[in-house]
């Protein structure tokens, strides 16, 4: 929407304006936020972690941009390379808990072995 007196949009104008977690916490208790929030199928629960993915540059405050950026993939459904990107993530981390697991098993193995080797070194001074 375009403000004759500026030239520029309202959105333009406010850019500057960030949004705390405390600020969110009493939009959140705003009907109109809540009505938003509810069109997104978003539960209560998942919007309390909500503000920590809106805010994708991590600096603690939601700026306009990543506020509507942010609602605007939450509406629809998931994208096919959303799916993948999820997707290829999961094989990541499957595949680094497969590399986590065998390494403490090995280890756990190697104690193993150490542990024999130092009940059959005790044997002859318990004698």
């Amino acid at each position: 929407e375009v403000d004759p007196g500026l030239g520029e949009s309202v959105f333009d104008r406010q850019s500057w304006m960030e949004i705390t977690p405390e600020l969110f916490e009493e939009m959140r208790s705003d009907v109109r936020v809540q009505k938003l929030f509810d069109d997104l199928d978003l539960a209560d629960e998942d919007q309390f972690s909500l503000f920590d993915t809106l805010d994708s540059d991590k600096s603690g405050t939601v700026d306009l941009e990543e506020f509507s950026s942010g609602i605007a993939k939450l509406r629809g459904e998931a994208c096919r390379s959303d799916i993948i990107s999820i997707n290829l993530m999961i094989q990541g981390v499957r595949s680094e808990m497969r590399t986590y697991m065998n390494s403490l098993a090995r280890r756990i193995y190697r104690l193993d072995d150490t542990l024999v080797e130092v009940r059959r070194l005790q044997e002859p001074l318990r004698d």
